[in-house]
Formats: C-alpha cells, structure tokens, sequence
C-alpha cells in the first residue's frame, strides 16, 4: 500500500546516507569545476631554468575550485629555457609560451602575456616564486567579497616591503608546512599597503582594463609595480597584502645578473621617470607589527 511505499523509499534513502556516500558527494562537488573562476597567470622567464621549472611545477599543484591557465613569456633566454618550455606546453592544455628574440624587459614581457590572457582574473608571478596549495583559490575569494580591492597579493619570505613575514625553512618541504602554519593562523586577514612589489599580484579582469598595460619606458624593471600600483589608486581602489596566502620568492635572481653600477643607474633612471609622473617616491618600510588588522 502507498504507507508501505513511504517506508520503502525512507529505507532506501537512509541506506545512501552512510559517511561514505556523503563523502564521496561532497568530493565530487569539490572537483566539479564547472563554472569555477579561471585565472590566468602571466610568468616571464630570462635564463635560470631551475627556478622557472620549480615555479611552474608549483602551479601545477593547484587545488580543485580554480582553473588555471599559465603563459610564459620567454625574454630570449640562452640555458635550454626554450627547449624545457617546448617540452612543457605540450604537457598540458591552458599551456602557452610567448618567445622573444631578446630580453624585452618585465613590463614589455608582460604586457605581451596579460594580452594573450582570458582569464577572470590575472596573475603576475615572478619565476623565481614556488607558490603553495590553495593560493589561487584564496586570493579569488578576498576579490570576490571585496569589489573594492584592486590589487592583492600574498606575504612571502623575501620582499622589500609590508608583505615580508619572519619565516624559517630550509627545504620546499618545510617552506610548505611552515607556510601553512603561518597562514592557518591568520584566516581572511587583510593588510592595506600603499604599494605591492610585483613578484606575485592578482587583479580581477576589469583593474586592468581600466588601468591599462604596465609602463614600458621602464624599460628592464625597477618602479613599474610602483607605478601601477598609483593608478590603480586612482580609480578609488584598494591595495592589500593577503596574511593568509604564502609564495616563496627568491628574490631578484634575474638582476643580480646585472653589475651593480648597471643596476644603480637603472634605479635611478627608473626614479625619476616615475617621480615625473607621481612626485617624490616614498621608499618602501617593513611591516612594525606580526598581527595584520583584519
């Protein structure tokens, strides 16, 4: 009769809601990533194959919830880049390298892969970084609650500014757990700072339509973070250090290849290009403190 029907469908119900039905579901709704956000990341690389390798291998790490596609812009490296790059895109799709003929300069250089980029949202990253589990997955989400904020990026080892935290680890293993010590600690906590180092930055897709491409007159590098990091202001918007994202940076590995008489000059250079536009440069500071407001 329709009583016993009920029952029977009850029995049934109750017998496909054991622990390991409904973990098996949520894993499902965890690694379905129709819909998910697809960020698009923009690495230039110029010799030092090692650290693009890890850099990308650390991509390639992602967590479910975020489709990633990765450009590498090739700024005429000479060390057998060019033919791992090869080796690489072919790997995998929401794979592409831009080769340059010579050394084009990081805004150039990247301004050629933020061309080429369909994703939600942007990402440039240094190739000397190695990032962590989940990095993507949570700046996409401060973004996401926040439609005030323009530029965001994490806290790292090695940094000239606000982002650097007190860390210690002698290996990729141990930067990964201390990593994640640090940033479980510090759950949706945010820092404003005036200016973010561009090693690693995520910017939704709309920023950069309105502030445009980086400022090529700044040739090699040095001040074109700085400088973009002023006009993202202008339009009113937010600049904020992540304390519950971590990426490993190396530091500079590229232009301390550079002499240092070189460097100076491109500093100075580069200093007074970008005091022409905005006034007096504030040098960067070290964060005071080890507890970020939220």
């Amino acid at each position: 009769d329709t009583n016993q029907g009920a029952i029977l469908d009850r029995m049934l119900f109750a017998r496909g809601q054991t622990w390991k039905e409904r973990a098996l579901e949520l894993i499902s709704y965890v690694e379905d990533d129709t819909g998910a956000p697809l960020v698009s990341v923009i690495v230039v690389a110029h010799n030092k194959l090692e650290l693009t390798r890890a850099c990308l291998e650390s991509l390639a790490g992602e967590s479910p919830g975020i489709r990633i596609e990765v450009i590498v812009v090739d700024n005429g490296s000479t060390d057998g880049t060019a033919r791992y790059l090869s080796e690489w895109r072919s790997e995998a799709p929401q794979r592409h390298v831009i080769s340059n003929d010579d050394n084009r300069g990081f805004a150039a250089a990247n301004n050629q892969g933020l061309a080429l980029a369909t994703g939600d949202y942007l990402v440039i990253l240094n190739n000397d970084t190695y990032v962590t589990p989940g990095w993507a997955r949570t700046l996409v989400s401060h973004l996401r609650r926040d439609n005030g904020i323009g530029l965001i990026g994490p806290v790292t080892n090695n940094i000239g500014n606000e982002a650097r935290i007190e860390i210690s680890y002698s290996s990729m293993a141990e930067m990964v757990a201390s990593s994640v010590s640090y940033t479980r600690s510090n759950p949706g906590r945010l820092r404003e700072v005036p200016t973010l180092a561009f090693f690693c930055v995520m910017m939704p897709r709309q920023v950069y339509e309105q502030a445009g491409n980086l400022d090529e007159s700044f040739g090699r590098g040095f001040f074109e973070d700085d400088d973009y990091c002023r006009r993202v202001e202008e339009l009113g918007l937010k600049i904020v250090c992540a304390d519950d994202v971590f990426v490993h940076h190396q530091l500079s590995a590229t232009f301390n290849e550079l002499p240092a008489s070189e460097r100076q000059a491109l500093f100075a250079r580069n200093r007074r290009h970008y005091e022409s536009k905005w006034g007096p440069w504030i040098p960067h500071q070290y964060r005071k403190d080890t507890n970020p407001a939220s």
